[in-house]
Formats: C-alpha cells, structure tokens, sequence
C-alpha cells in the first residue's frame, strides 16, 4: 500500500515542478518538471503569460506527478514571488500573469517613466514600511504605470492576486481570498511590520479602488483541490521556500544562485536603505539583495563562448576555464540582466579570448554577490550558505566568490531547495498543525 504523501509545487522562473513527500521520512520523490509557458508576444519590456495556457500547463504537470498513485494527503505551493495578475470577484483574469520580468514601467509617457515617477511618490517611511520593495518589476510599480497609461481601469470589484495566490485559486473548488505574508511582501504593497497592506502605497497605484486578499502569517488551508478533494495550503515566497530547505540558520550568510540570484542572512530587524527586508518564519526576517546576475546571464554567456569542441558540455568547460583566472588582465564587461538592457565587453583586444572573456563574466558575476553580501550586513564570522542550481554545482564562481570571505563555507545537498523547503513545512503542519 503507498504510503500518505502530500504534493509539492512549486512555480518557478523557468520550469513548473512537482514532487511528492511521503508522510512517514518526509523526503521529497518523484519530482517532475515543466517548462513554463512561454511570454506572450508583445512589446520588448512586457513579460507576461497566458492564464489558461498556464493553468494547462500546472494541471498537466500535477495530473503527471500523481500518476496511478491515490489522490495526495494534501498540496502545498511555492513560487516566483512579485508576479501577479487581476482579476473580477470570481478570481476571472482581467489581465495576463504579469512577470516579476516585465519592465513596462521603465517605458516613457507623456516625458516621464511611470516608475521614476512613482519612486519619487514613496517617501522614506513607506519604503521602510514595505522593507525596500520597489523595483520596475514590482506588482506596485507595474500596477502604477498601467493606470498612467490607462491600460486597465480599477475598481473595488477588481482583486489582486499573485501569480501564487491565483493558481492556489484555480486549483480549489471554491478558495478563501486570503495570502501569505512571504506572498504578499513581495507585491511592493504590504507593510511587513504591521502585517498588513500599506494604504499609503495603496492610495497611490490605486486611487479608483483594488480588493485585496486578507493576509495569513500561518500556512493554512485556502480551499479543496477540485479532482482530489485535498487541502491546498496558503502558497509561500520560494526564496522563503528555498532558504528553509536549504537550512539558513543565523550566523550564515546565503548566496541563492540559481536562475535568479539573492543574497540574504535572517535578522530580526533592518534598517539598512535599498536592502530588502522580507518576512520568514519564527518572527525573523529576510535581509536580502535580490535580482543579482545568475543562471539566465551565465547561461547565455557560457552558450556564446563555448569552444566548438566542448560544446555537448559547455558548462564543464566554463567551470575548468574559470578554476584560476588573474582579474587584472581580463576585459571590461557589463552584465544586463535582461538581454534588452544591454551588456558586453569592451576592451578586447588580440590576446583576449573566449577563456577570458568567460572568466569576464564570472568575475563580474562574483563581485555582484561579494559587494551585496557586505550591503546586508554579512560579518566575518558567519559561514557561507550556497544554495540553488549554479552555486551547486559551478564550483569555479562559488570558489571566486568564497575567496573574498574568511568564514567556513557549506554548500547545501543536491536537490530542488524550493521542494524541500515545502516538504519542511508539509511536516510541520500536518503533525503539528499551521505554522507560522
């Protein structure tokens, strides 16, 4: 007989995976994966997806993952924080998924970009009340310049969801309209002090009016799925997600690299201007730099410059060309996170070559993770966390990195870190019920 398991989702940048965790070691299995539709065709800084191809695509990667197993004890849910999307009183799409990747607010009208305009709005009391959550692709920021430019008209019918909150909806017969705080944090409109919306922020994405879901420090039940007739609980933040699974405990400072990148240490209060402070778990929170250079930059950097010969494995070779590298001899680069923002090199000259300007690139990369690590208060005697995909296994940036450091380092076990954070929580609340 199978044992009683819940199931784990967790919505990515990338792909959509699922695992199960069985209700006896806890351990995560049979993990598959997804590709995450691709975005809508539209103007060059908007990124967003299609709703219904979405949810096909998170039921086809659930109605896979169960298989010929009995229906799951329960499904727990993490995700890329800071999409979003609106939606009538009956959780019906208004608007496409809008990525944490779009950048529309930084597209000029009228003489002005929407989200300089904005910035220029949020006083330095709000932004400490919001933990320094504003950035282009912000829900607030994003949500602010659509009403600039008139692309959807709001009103109090009209919800805000995540792109967390509305799939959990999607998933149940008939949801409770309520977040999790680690989702909420990362809208740009939540106080994550007093735990609640921020009106003051609200009042100025929104001045017609916008409904907003009751938010949840516990992880508990929002509804029943509508083929297994299990509990879906609230979903959470997957950097909250990862750093659990990964084991963050204080006196570490983590280095998340995987297709994004963060930095981050618990603390139980910050006041450091432009470090993010997000919500964890136990009263503490995440300082944390966010949207460093990761995975999609090295990616497309490794693919560009691979020698011919090596390139069934093009990630073996960057990592052997990258094991000793002199920075002062290498060239200039400028790494655009996002390919229409730019990047390249400069200063290349005849005796550079793809060795070198790999190495470029990871040199960059590190010195982005070392200068962040110091911004959110990283202190000589913590021990370095690396987690996530690229920190794994790209052994040379983790060692480039490490060697700015004096602390010991532990790199956190193989595995899908979101997951087993998800089965952490799978645990505890069904043993010891809603955690907090």
């Amino acid at each position: 007989m199978t044992a009683p398991y819940s199931l784990l989702l967790d919505l990515g940048g990338t792909y959509i995976k699922v695992a199960k965790c069985n209700h006896v070691d806890w351990k995560v299995f049979d993990e598959i994966s997804f590709a995450i539709p691709a975005f809508v065709e539209s103007e060059s800084n908007r990124r967003e997806i299609d709703p219904t191809t979405l949810m096909n695509s998170v039921n086809a990667a659930i109605t896979d993952a169960v298989g010929e197993s009995p229906p799951p004890e329960s499904i727990f849910v993490s995700g890329q924080m800071a999409s979003w999307i609106l939606t009538d009183s009956n959780n019906c799409p208004i608007t496409n998924v809008v990525s944490w990747q779009d950048n529309s607010s930084l597209v000029e009208f009228n003489g002005s970009r929407p989200f300089d305009v904005f910035s220029e709005l949020l006083t330095s009391e709000i932004l400490y009340s919001i933990g320094y959550e504003c950035k282009p692709g912000t829900p607030s920021s994003a949500i602010f310049a659509q009403q600039t430019t008139g692309l959807v008209p709001l009103s109090t019918a009209t919800r805000f969801h995540t792109l967390l909150s509305w799939v959990a909806s999607q998933l149940t017969t008939s949801a409770e309209y309520i977040m999790h705080v680690t989702d909420a944090a990362s809208s740009g409109m939540f106080d994550i002090r007093k735990e609640d919306w921020s009106a003051s922020v609200i009042d100025l994405v929104a001045p017609s009016g916008l409904s907003f879901p009751s938010s949840v420090t516990a992880v508990k039940s929002i509804g029943k799925h509508k083929t297994f007739f299990c509990p879906i609980f609230s979903p959470i933040g997957d950097q909250q997600a990862a750093l659990l699974g990964a084991e963050l405990r204080n006196g570490q400072t983590a280095f998340n690299i995987a297709t994004g990148g963060q930095v981050a240490r618990l603390v139980d209060h910050c006041n450091i201007p432009d470090v993010q402070l997000r919500p964890f778990y136990g009263s503490l929170f995440i300082a944390t730099k966010t949207h460093l250079p990761a995975g999609r930059v090295l990616s497309l950097a490794v693919n560009l410059l691979v020698d011919k010969e090596c390139r069934d494995d093009p990630w073996t070779w960057a990592d052997r060309v990258c094991e000793i590298f002199d920075k002062q001899a290498l060239p200039k680069v400028d790494l655009g996170f996002f390919t229409e923002l730019g990047g390249g090199w400069s200063g290349v000259t005849s005796g550079v070559t793809r060795e070198s300007m790999i190495q470029a690139v990871v040199s960059a990369i590190s010195d982005a993770y070392i200068d962040s690590a110091f911004l959110i208060g990283h202190e000589n005697t913590d021990c370095l966390l690396f987690c996530g995909g690229v920190a794994q296994n790209f052994i040379s940036l983790r060692n480039e990195i490490a060697s700015a450091f004096r602390g010991g380092v532990h790199v956190a076990p193989s595995g899908d870190m979101a997951l087993k954070g998800l089965a952490k929580i799978a645990k505890t609340v069904q043993v010891k019920g809603p955690i907090s």
